[in-house]
C-alpha cells in the first residue's frame, strides 16, 4: 500500500516547518509525537538525537504531493562536535515519530490508534513485515527512547527537556541509540531493520498502524504497513556528515514543448488569420 495525496498546498507548510526545531522534544505520549533523528557510534561511545519540529500528523497529510517534494532539516554543532571523531563506516542513524496514547473506545490493534512513522532499509513490496503484535511494544519502547533524552544526558540541563538536540555518552543507557531497547528495530518490535549506515545512504519511509476495527483482531495478522511514494517514485530520507537530513520524494516535471512545435502552431494560427480576411462578408 502506498500514499499517493496530491496536497501540494499542506507541502508548503511543511516546507516552512523543516527550518524550525522545537525547543523539546515531543514524545509520542502526546498523541502526536514529533519524528526525531537518532545517530550514534558505538565505537566512539556517542548517541545523538534531535527533534526535526514536524508532528507525526502533519507528516502523515503533506509528505506525497505529486509535484514532489525536498525538505532539509540543517543539521546543528553539536551534532558535528558530537562525530568530529567517529569514522563513518561506524555510523547508524534512523528516524521515527510515534503515538501511543490510545482514545476512548480504541483497542491496541484499531486504525490509526498506535501509530508509527519509521525509516526501513526494506524497499515497498519486498517484505516488509510488521505486526499487529509488534505495535504495542514498539510506540511504548520510542516513548520510553524519547523520555531516556529528555532526563539522562549529563551534564544537567543539556537534555532534549529544554533542547532540540542532545547526546548520551554511556552505551549501557537505555537512552543511547544503539542500546537494545532501540538499535534497528524498536528493542525487536518488527523484523525490518529501521538504521542507516554510514552518511550518504538512503532509507525509505513507512506509515505503520493497526489493521482492525475492533478489539477481535489477532495479534498475529500483519498492521497496516503505508509505503511513502507517489506515482513517480518512493519517498526516501538520507543523512549527510554535517548532520543535515533531508526527505526527498520525486515529482512529475511538466513536459516541455519543442521549439518546432510552437513555430507549428503559430503557423497554423497565422494560417486561420489569412482565411478568415478572405471570407466573404
Amino acid at each position: 500500500m502506498k500514499f499517493n495525496l496530491n496536497k501540494l498546498v499542506v507541502a508548503l507548510a511543511l516546507t516552512a516547518a523543516a527550518g524550525q526545531a522545537s525547543a523539546a522534544v515531543v514524545p509520542a505520549s502526546t498523541g502526536d509525537g514529533d519524528l526525531f533523528l537518532t545517530t550514534w557510534d558505538p565505537v566512539a561511545s556517542v548517541s545523538y538525537s534531535r527533534d526535526l519540529g514536524v508532528s507525526l500528523s502533519s507528516f502523515l497529510s503533506s509528505a506525497t504531493p505529486a509535484a514532489g517534494l525536498t525538505n532539509t532539516f540543517a543539521g546543528d554543532a553539536l551534532f558535528q562536535s558530537a562525530f568530529a571523531n567517529s569514522t563513518a563506516s561506524n555510523i547508524s542513524w534512523n528516524i521515527v515519530a510515534g503515538d501511543n496514547v490510545l482514545s476512548s473506545g480504541q483497542f491496541n490493534y484499531t486504525t490509526d490508534a498506535l501509530r508509527i512513522l519509521t525509516t526501513s532499509t526494506v524497499a515497498p513490496g519486498t517484505g516488509f513485515i510488521f505486526k499487529n503484535s509488534s505495535l504495542t511494544g514498539a510506540t511504548n519502547n520510542i516513548n520510553n527512547f524519547q523520555g531516556y533524552q529528555v532526563n539522562d544526558p549529563v551534564p544537567l540541563g543539556t537534555g532534549c527537556g529544554t533542547n532540540p538536540s542532545c547526546v548520551i555518552t554511556n552505551p549501557t543507557d537505555p537512552g543511547f541509540g544503539g542500546n537494545t531497547t532501540w538499535g534497528s528495530n524498536f528493542g525487536g518490535n518488527g523484523t525490518p531493520s529501521n538504521v542507516g549506515t554510514g552518511f550518504g545512504s538512503s532509507l525509505y519511509f513507512y506509515y505503520l498502524t493497526g489493521s482492525g476495527t475492533s478489539g477481535t483482531i489477532g495479534p498475529g495478522s500483519n498492521a497496516i504497513q503505508t509505503a511513502f511514494a507517489n506515482a513517480t517514485g518512493d519517498g526516501m530520507w538520507s543523512l549527510s556528515s554535517n548532520g543535515t537530513a533531508t526527505y526527498a520524494i520525486p515529482g512529475v516535471s511538466a513536459v516541455p514543448v519543442p521549439a518546432a512545435a510552437w513555430l507549428f502552431g503559430s503557423g497554423l494560427l497565422g494560417l486561420v488569420g489569412i482565411a478568415r480576411r478572405k471570407r466573404p462578408v
